[in-house]
């Protein structure tokens, strides 16, 4: 059976084997006997081959637990991206087994650690027509439609399977057909043929992984075969390397070698790294040194003019027979040994390399700083024999390095692409460096600054946009922290600021599938865009980078006045360190001396689910003492010892640790004790609270003798004023805009990017009578708020969500639990049978009566909160709306309505604009926002130097926290 399976390969193969039978051979590899690896030189038995034919054409069914034949005959292409998916999930794994070995597929983390993911048909489709369509409308509109047509390059840079690229070749297939017949609904066979044209001359792919680079050749090949006719020879277009690692235009070998290579990582040596740092500054700094850097221009060039004639040469060269095939491959990686690709490929291969290269002694003979690389750049160093060369290539091609300009010359002899699509990886910028090392993080950040611990998507955004031509356009999927945080800015941004229109966003949608992720769809034009702007399915004049239809007005800049007032709890990092309450009593009970290091600690869930928002545990808090101090404290000192200690050195599979070195060195301390956040509550009695992740932004009160957690963000705020204008939906709407989110979760509440940028009303326009009002506001939402939390005993999230629940009402009536979930909705029904148990002191009616009482008071309180600002002429038109940057499946809240929100923002960002113009006027902050040292703040009263920092009122008027 192997036999006559291998004799059948060979049938497609060459000519010379099927020409008797009438087989047209197929060409390309998909038959070749390297195809098969080292199976080619392998025998198997039929019974072997046999069970492998089980295997492949039956399945057992995890529902029916019977064997279902696999119907491969009716499999679609784009099957192969859920083969790849499943793939991705495990890692091969040979066992040796007697005499023999066994083969097993087991859990691995191909998958999680490249964020990768199959692409479902309803996100390709939108993201194809947003972009590719307006690329089709331009050249369909030239004299030559069909010319025009053929002359489109569309890429994926993360192409996997190719799901992308099949629909973009199915796409211009179908509009080169109607080109070329002139109908509207051309015949089968005049689309297939338009699409395999495309395919041979529009579509490009590059994946990191060499199997789906194989899969996607493998998919346009079956898309685009015809009989009779060898499969298209797709080597010059369907490429592996990554995509974001090496560099992208010609001009970018001018750059030289980055500082940023010689940064000191884990595993250099310290006087290394030091001395080619410094050395390459200083060569960097040689005025002289940039003329030579550009002299090389002209050999650059030469060498480019000759590939790109060398890749139009065997672009157009016949395709017709296999033997034509093979002859185009031949030459083709003739292009790729030759002196010329050689030659720029070693020179971006050295630039991109530093970053690789540990800096260790051992290393310094082939490390290379900017006088070396000019000199090779120049010419006046050879690079056969070279140890720098050798070093350099044998990195890249382990780091699978991509110099675009290079692997594909004729694109960027025409400036770029003209159109970009895909699905790039998605993983958090804080995983990037546990993943990929710290070296691969180092090249991101610096090659694509000025961006910083951002998400791999956001580079992979930036490298889109900067492989497009002028007018070129990308549509590519992205976790919804595209538009959020570091990521927006380093990303996003960065492509704004340089020309980038986003013509058409999904601001965040549920991945169609297992994946437990949300995701944004984006399409960018490169230049000024004429036609009409898409946003969540409505038509809108402009789409601003965190993917709403605001005004852009820029970004809000950090407040001098609001700094060192918002603080992060303290990171334990050791369950050893928490104590339930009965230890913590048994503790105090032996040695009442304990009491001194046995302290609440108040966390996320306590704060949103108990209704008296108390501690439910303690903490063993050693402070920033010495050891010896803390072993004066013996038993809680043992207990740290015995279950934090450990923890604390623990090491991963590769030998490193799980800490850092000081979190390590000092075990018995917290890793970190957030000392500031203490210091500056410390005259305080109380301080005002919110959970960091959480569904709703609901800012609390608590008592300063608890330890914070990490989950949590404490203000050094202790009025009444205050609590009024954080608890206002003026800041939570700008919160959820300038923080984050948490996948469907809800926010993810940043203090320096929500706290430290919110304009607090200043004196001008706060009176004494105003700032009472928000005071005794602040005061009774306080008392309402607790009073309702206790007689209906349930925590902040759960009054919450009734608060916002729009089906809430009074019921009469004997009504089952069922009719009560059909007629009032879900979180009404969850009120009911929670007041249905007879110990609670309060009747479901009367429940309903205080919470749209307490709804009325968030109300009063918007309005103060507004009058505070001097914003009167806004209707805030309090009701139940949709809010359209929650999730689709939960975002109906009681708030102000869309027109008001978005007036509320536009002012209070200009108001943040004009504090920090005060600020840098009076030289206490520089033109980003930063504090300067030294400065002096000049008396600028806000809300909170009324209560916290000025005697205009008694403490009787200034209202602290009750």
């Amino acid at each position: 059976m192997w036999l006559a399976l291998r004799s059948t390969f060979k049938l497609f193969e060459s000519r010379a084997y099927g020409e008797r039978l009438g087989i047209e051979p197929l060409g390309g590899e998909l038959f070749s006997t390297s195809a098969l690896g080292v199976l080619d030189a392998c025998d198997l038995t039929n019974d072997i081959l046999s069970h492998c034919f089980r295997k492949l054409g039956w399945f057992l069914d995890s529902e029916s637990r019977s064997m279902i034949r696999v119907s491969y005959g009716s499999l679609n292409v784009e099957e192969f991206g859920s083969v790849y998916e499943g793939l991705l999930e495990y890692d091969p794994k040979l066992t040796k087994k007697g005499a023999g070995f066994s083969f097993n597929l087991v859990r691995g983390e191909g998958r999680s650690a490249s964020g990768s993911y199959y692409t479902p048909e309803e996100l390709t489709q939108p993201l194809i027509h947003h972009s590719l369509d307006h690329v089709i409308g331009a050249k369909k509109s030239q004299d030559d439609a069909v010319a025009g047509l053929l002359s489109i390059t569309v890429c994926d840079a993360a192409c996997g399977s190719g799901h992308f690229l099949l629909g973009a070749a199915r796409r211009i297939g179908l509009e080169l057909a109607r080109a070329r017949t002139g109908h509207e609904q051309p015949a089968p066979g005049d689309v297939r043929r338009g699409v395999r044209d495309a395919i041979r001359n529009c579509i490009y792919g590059v994946d990191v992984n060499p199997y789906a680079v194989e899969l996607c050749r493998v998919a346009l090949w079956l898309e685009a075969h015809e009989p009779g006719e060898p499969l298209n020879f797709l080597d010059h277009r369907i490429k592996c390397g990554d995509a974001v690692v090496g560099l992208g235009r010609q001009e970018d070998l001018g750059r030289g070698i980055a500082n940023e290579a010689f940064k000191t990582r884990p595993g250099d040596e310290k006087t290394v790294a030091a001395m080619y740092r410094k050395s390459n500054k200083k060569e960097r700094n040689d005025t002289s040194s940039k003329q030579d850097v550009w002299s090389f221009s002209e050999n650059v060039d030469k060498d480019l003019v000759i590939l790109q004639a060398f890749i139009k040469r065997v672009t157009i060269m016949p395709e017709t027979t296999p033997e034509e095939i093979e002859h185009k491959k031949r030459e083709y990686m003739g292009m790729l040994s030759g002196p010329n690709f050689s030659h720029l490929k070693t020179l971006a291969d050295m630039q991109t390399a530093q970053f690789f290269l540990p800096k260790i002694e051992a290393n310094q003979g082939i490390l290379c700083t900017e006088a070396d690389y000019r000199s090779y750049l120049v010419g006046e160093t050879a690079m056969t024999g070279s140890g720098q060369v050798g070093a350099a290539r044998e990195v890249a091609q382990r780091k699978l390095f991509f110099h675009w300009f290079l692997e594909f010359p004729e694109v960027f002899a025409e400036g770029g692409f003209d159109c970009m699509v895909g699905n790039p990886p998605f993983l958090g910028g804080q995983r990037l460096t546990g993943t990929f090392g710290n070296d691969y993080a180092d090249w991101l950040k610096a090659e694509y600054a000025p961006a910083r611990s951002i998400d791999l998507v956001g580079f992979f955004f930036r490298r889109y946009f900067d492989l497009l031509r002028p007018s070129g356009h990308f549509g590519l999927l992205a976790t919804n922290t595209i538009a959020q945080g570091g990521t927006r800015e380093g990303g996003l941004q960065v492509i704004s600021e340089a020309g980038g229109e986003i013509t058409f966003a999904v601001r965040s949608m549920p991945w169609p599938g297992v994946a437990a992720v949300s995701v944004s769809l984006v399409a960018i034009s490169k230049g000024s865009f004429k036609g009409h702007m898409r946003l969540d399915g409505r038509g809108v004049k402009i789409i601003s980078t965190y993917l709403d239809d605001s005004e852009d007005l820029g970004d809000p800049f950090p407040l001098v006045r609001n700094a060192d007032k918002s603080f992060q709890g303290s990171i334990v990092l050791g369950k050893g360190f928490v104590l339930e309450p009965e230890e913590a009593e048994a503790l105090i009970r032996k040695d009442e001396k304990n009491r001194d290091v046995i302290l609440p600690y108040l966390n996320g869930e306590d704060l949103n689910s108990r209704p008296d928002q108390s501690p439910s545990r303690y903490v063993i808090n050693f402070f920033d003492w010495p050891i010896e101090k803390a072993k004066e404290y013996s038993d809680c000192f043992r207990i740290v010892e015995e279950k934090v200690r450990p923890e604390r050195a623990r090491k991963k599979k590769d030998g490193t640790f799980t800490v850092r070195k000081p979190r390590r060195e000092k075990w018995w301390q917290f890793a970190e004790r957030a000392s500031k956040l203490y210091r500056a509550i410390e005259p305080l009695e109380r301080v005002l609270v919110v959970v960091l992740h959480s569904k709703i932004l609901i800012i609390a009160t608590s008592p300063c003798t608890s330890v914070f957690s990490h989950a949590l963000a404490v203000f050094g705020l202790d009025d009444n004023a205050s609590f009024t204008l954080l608890n206002s939906f003026a800041h939570e709407h700008w919160a959820w805009k300038y923080s984050g989110t948490i996948r469907e979760a809800g926010i993810r509440y940043s203090p320096s990017r929500a706290f430290e940028t919110y304009p607090f009303p200043s004196n001008g326009g706060l009176s004494h009578v105003i700032f009472v009002k928000l005071t005794e506001l602040g005061m009774r939402y306080i008392s309402d708020r607790k009073r309702i939390m206790a007689s209906l005993n349930v925590g902040l999230t759960k009054l919450y969500n009734q608060f916002h629940n729009c089906g809430l009402e009074g019921i009469h009536g004997d009504l089952t639990d069922t009719q009560v979930g059909e007629k009032y909705g879900k979180e009404t029904l969850n009120l009911w049978k929670h007041l249905k148990s007879p110990t609670d002191a309060i009747n479901f009616n009367d429940a309903v009566a205080r919470i749209k009482e307490f709804r009325q008071l968030h109300t009063k309180l918007d309005l103060a909160v507004l009058e505070a600002y001097g914003w009167t002429d806004i209707d805030l038109a309090h009701d139940f709306y949709e809010v359209d940057y929650l999730p689709e499946n939960d975002r109906i809240r009681y708030t102000m309505s869309p027109e008001a929100r978005k007036e509320v923002l536009k002012r209070l960002l200009k108001l943040n604009h004009r504090y920090h113009d005060e600020e840098v006027a009076e030289g206490i902050a520089d033109e980003k926002g930063k504090p300067i040292k030294g400065a002096k703040k000049k008396s600028k009263k806000t809300v909170d130097d009324y209560s916290m920092h000025s005697e205009l009122f008694p403490p009787e008027e200034r209202g602290e926290l009750v």
